[in-house]
């Protein structure tokens, strides 16, 4: 996955978020594993590891190197992830 679609995606997602959107159809970034989702924080794009909430930057201070390989982000939609941002479990059970 390229960078650029990386940061649509995720745009889309927060503005689904945001705007509480049915969410379970959203597709969400995630980087290695489901633990792991990209989302933009005041024009920032994270990687956020859920269970503990640290974060580091989508890319390196040049704003073009990923903190990942490119291959190790991909898309699944919220009936796919076990996301509790989302308020769904990996069963797509409502919490």
């Amino acid at each position: 996955m390229e960078l650029k679609g990386i940061k649509e995606t995720t745009d889309k997602w927060v503005e689904a978020y945001d705007n509480n959107y049915n969410m379970a159809n959203r597709e969400i970034v995630h980087w290695f594993n489901c633990s792991y989702y990209v989302t933009k924080q005041k024009n920032n794009y994270l990687i956020v590891y859920e269970p503990n909430s640290s974060a580091i930057g989508l890319t390196h201070k040049d704003n073009k190197t990923l903190n990942g390989k490119k291959s190790e982000f991909y898309t699944c939609t919220g009936i796919g992830c076990t996301h509790s941002l989302m308020g769904i479990t990996n069963k797509g059970e409502t919490l």
